[in-house]
């Protein structure tokens, strides 16, 4: 699910923090450090050397000239991003004069975790020293760091929130359930052939695609291959590889038209699946505008809530419909979601190397909204990676 807000995007294929890109170009991110980090001092040396790139932000101290309140670390593998480190404050605690009162310190650091937990759930690992989520195909972490200074009586106290790329560092967050999964998604099924549509960023990175499927009331698991990828439109097209699949053609159609504001609307999908179980959920809402984020005109901005997990899953309108591919939320934000367009979704199967038969006849348009969700329920899939 991509994040639209605060200091995190880890979902999207562009998976940034504050503008700096995972994945991407080391270049582009010092200039991008550079920019947000008025005053810099590179300091890989002295216990850093895990870092390729330091720098800090530092604000005027009447005690410690060197005093510092923000500081962004950085790794390069192969010339690209693949750990960032924000140590978003540094407290100063001294016996003499002034000192920064301690409880404002653990508010500001409760405020962030809150964040957190509001935005992903339970962390997915915690002790006394981290809390820490695995995201797909990145692992994010919150600490806290303590200093002494004994030739100054001063005690330094730190928030630090770290991301690592599993690609480039693929020992770290590996699932505890044996299966080893990194990331997990929802899709919809198109076709009796076994072809299905998620999101890109669902399995970017991946080695392995397993998809589950709910079958006659028993869940099975199919290896899915990637057929064709959108990237900036964030859409793949998979195709189930087993012999043993096997299912009806869907009974809803896809209606590749602009649906106007107050369309009702549902979702489903499979969101935040390691804390809520493994069961479909629905939402409904409304599509509150023809466009996305910023002005985004390839999504629509929709009312029903949707989590992290429900990234690749369907939108339909209240009569059945296809009408879109969930894939973002802003988390700081109520009932905002967006979802791709189905006519992207078109252009995709229209460039795919091979013939792809996509469903025409709704045969569900005058069911209740319960009766709906029964007859879709089995062409929407929970897909893990790994």
């Amino acid at each position: 699910m991509v994040l639209l807000s605060w200091t995190l995007n880890l979902y999207s294929q562009t998976r940034t923090i504050t503008g700096i890109e995972i994945g991407g170009d080391s270049s582009a991110a010092q200039v991008i450090a550079q920019r947000e980090y008025p005053v810099l001092e590179k300091d890989i040396a002295e216990g850093n050397q895990y870092w390729d790139w330091v720098a800090r932000d530092r604000e005027a101290d009447a005690t410690r000239n060197d005093n510092y309140q923000n500081t962004i670390y950085m790794s390069f593998k192969d010339d690209k991003v693949a750990a960032v480190s924000y140590q978003y404050a540094r407290f100063t605690f001294s016996p003499y004069g002034p000192a920064y009162n301690e409880n404002n310190m653990l508010d500001y650091y409760e405020s962030k975790l809150k964040k957190l937990y509001r935005t992903y759930g339970k962390p997915s690992e915690q002790d006394e020293t981290a809390f820490i989520w695995y995201l797909n195909d990145t692992v994010m972490a919150i600490s806290t760091e303590y200093e002494y200074d004994p030739s100054h009586s001063i005690t330094y106290y730190a928030i630090r929130v770290d991301y690592f790329s599993k690609k480039y560092f693929p020992g770290i967050g590996q699932e505890r359930d044996g299966e080893d999964y990194f990331a997990s998604g929802s899709g919809f099924i198109l076709n009796r052939d076994g072809f299905l549509v998620t999101n890109y960023h669902v399995i970017d990175g991946a080695r392995v695609i397993d998809v589950f499927i709910n079958e006659r009331g028993n869940v099975v698991k199919h290896s899915a291959e990637v057929v064709i990828s959108d990237k900036q439109n964030d859409i793949s097209i998979l195709r189930i590889s087993d012999s043993s699949f096997s299912i009806s053609t869907p009974p809803f159609s896809i209606a590749y038209s602009v649906k106007d504001v107050g369309t009702g609307v549902f979702a489903l999908g499979y969101p935040m699946s390691n804390v809520l179980g493994e069961e479909l959920k629905v939402t409904d809402g409304i599509i509150s505008s023809k466009s996305g984020y910023q002005g985004d005109i390839t999504t629509y901005q929709i009312s029903a809530p949707i989590q992290p997990g429900n990234s690749g899953g369907p939108l339909f309108s209240k009569d059945g419909c296809l009408i879109g591919i969930t894939n973002a939320i802003v988390p700081d934000a109520q009932n905002v979601g967006y979802a791709i367009k189905a006519s992207y979704l078109r252009n995709l199967i229209e460039s795919a190397p091979v013939r792809i038969l996509t469903p025409t006849n709704n045969s569900i348009s005058s069911f209740s909204l319960p009766e709906k969700i029964k007859k879709l329920s089995p062409y929407v899939v929970l897909i893990k990676v790994k």
